[in-house]
């Protein structure tokens, strides 16, 4: 709800759930995985694809590269705009 008030006010609704759904997918198909124990193909995909991109940093340096990434993307989208 919060994020439809920050952004979805500002944009097309269609768009705005397809983005919200495509930031949830790797989520989404977790949840077999971790709930009913399905290790197999392709909830095993989903989690060791998520497991490999989310590693663990130590601070401060996990708090600086989202702080780079948002920054870089906030550019890039206000360029594009």
């Amino acid at each position: 709800v919060s994020s439809y008030l920050i952004f979805g006010t500002h944009t097309d609704l269609v768009y705005f759930l397809s983005a919200v759904f495509a930031s949830l997918m790797f989520d989404l198909i977790q949840v077999p995985y971790w709930f009913f124990k399905w290790h197999f193909a392709p909830f095993s995909w989903a989690y060791r694809i998520q497991s490999h991109i989310n590693g663990k940093a130590k601070l401060p340096w996990g708090i600086f590269t989202q702080a780079i990434t948002v920054t870089g993307f906030a550019l890039v989208l206000r360029t594009l705009h």
